[in-house]
């Protein structure tokens, strides 16, 4: 099952920014979106179509195309 992962990260003087990334088992894209509810969409199509870990990444990359 894929997994909502975040990150703080610090964005100059403005303070810090969470950037949301997926996670299943080892493998893991730490920096998907700053937009949680794009990378739950994401999540959504990765566990209900039960996307192979094998090409989660390219699947992942071809979602975010689609949103742009």
């Amino acid at each position: 099952m894929y997994s909502l992962i975040v990150n703080k990260t610090q964005i100059d003087d403005n303070g810090t920014v969470a950037i949301y990334g997926v996670e299943h088992m080892e493998d893991k894209i730490t920096d998907v979106s700053s937009e949680k509810e794009t990378v739950l969409r994401i999540l959504e199509q990765l566990n209900s179509c039960k996307v192979s870990h094998i090409h989660f990444k390219d699947v992942v990359e071809d979602l975010i195309v689609q949103q742009a």
